[in-house]
């Protein structure tokens, strides 16, 4: 049977309740008893609202539980500890998810021609990206290499987390030996600055993918035609450009008129569909122009994705800016240090 606890806790949140038990109770019912199949210790916790019955596999999980309420005689804190509360924090959506795959563009060359910068841009790219994922309720899946895969409950929280990166990398303290390569050195248009450092392009996408728990490490995981899409999304994107799937932008921009969906950003359909890598159905495409960043639009290459045409052979090669249209530049130049 194991050990049974009774924690009151101050603050909880119910999402979290739902994703603690999700770690600690597979295949159990949110609130029941359940099977505690491979776990040694079970026990309670009462938010103030309702039980929530959890397991753990080691004394020192368990006792990170006890010491966090006032029930129990030895309680010392009235808090749960950092890392059990950074740990609640991580929420993964499970039924209806927004998706988003990021990936630095041209990180081969950079990483043959200076790997010591890229060594160390990578270490504040990759923490400016969890930093913000905490911002807005994001859910880190897992990365390859430069790449994340990232989730959201909604559009308007994946779209700002894009926004916001864009704007934060802008403004990273990149080593000078990246930022003579042509792949990270300063773009301007006039006195505004549009690239500089790393530059990652973003896609987004949403659905239901299938989802499981990983048993190595104990993150959810996702499968399926959704997660493929959002990464042919993310594939068509040139780097410090965000592209939502046509879906997507539509859930996005009917989410804009609540107030709590304000985007602060302009999502703009590109016109047509697109062939995008590896996916038979052709695919709408929609453009997120960053705030004050807008000129980026112009100065960016052919999307990576041929407009689709039914009569065109699937192999034939090509690109196309998808009938887009751009603000006006003034006088871009590139600048790298010497």
């Amino acid at each position: 049977m194991g050990d049974t606890l009774s924690i009151s806790l101050l603050s909880f949140n119910a999402e979290a309740a739902v994703e603690a038990q999700g770690v600690t109770m597979p295949g159990a019912s949110s609130g029941g008893g359940g099977a505690f199949h491979g776990f040694r210790y079970r026990f309670v916790v009462h938010d103030g609202r309702r039980a929530h019955h959890l397991a753990a596999d080691s004394l020192q999980s368990r006792n990170h539980w006890a010491n966090s309420g006032p029930v129990r005689a030895d309680v010392k804190r009235r808090s749960l500890p950092i890392a059990v509360v950074e740990s609640l924090k991580q929420v993964a959506p499970q039924t209806r998810v927004v998706l988003v795959v990021s990936d630095v563009q041209g990180s081969t060359r950079l990483w043959d021609c200076e790997p010591d910068a890229m060594n160390a841009s990578l270490e504040d790219h990759d923490r400016t990206l969890r930093a913000l994922l905490k911002a807005h309720s994001g859910y880190e899946v897992k990365t390859e290499g430069d790449a994340f895969l990232v989730a959201f409950f909604n559009e308007p929280d994946a779209i700002r987390w894009c926004i916001d990166v864009q704007q934060r990398l802008l403004a990273c303290d990149w080593p000078e030996a990246l930022l003579r390569q042509p792949e990270a050195c300063p773009v301007y248009d006039q006195d505004t600055l549009l690239f500089r450092g790393l530059r990652v392009r973003m896609g987004i996408h949403s659905g239901t993918p299938s989802h499981r728990r990983s048993s190595v490490t104990t993150r959810i995981e996702y499968s399926g035609p959704d997660v493929h899409l959002a990464y042919a999304v993310s594939g068509a994107a040139n780097g410090g450009q965000i592209l939502l799937s046509g879906s997507s932008a539509d859930k996005a921009l009917a989410q804009r008129r609540a107030p709590d969906g304000d985007l602060h950003a302009v999502l703009h359909p590109i016109p047509g569909l697109f062939t995008l890598h590896d996916v038979r159905t052709p695919q709408a495409l929609s453009e997120c122009w960053i705030p004050g960043l807008e000129k980026r639009a112009a100065v960016l290459p052919a999307l990576r994705a041929r407009p689709y045409d039914p009569l065109a052979s699937a192999s034939s090669p090509g690109s196309s800016t998808g009938g887009r249209s751009w603000p006006a530049l003034s006088n871009v130049r590139a600048v790298a240090p010497p």
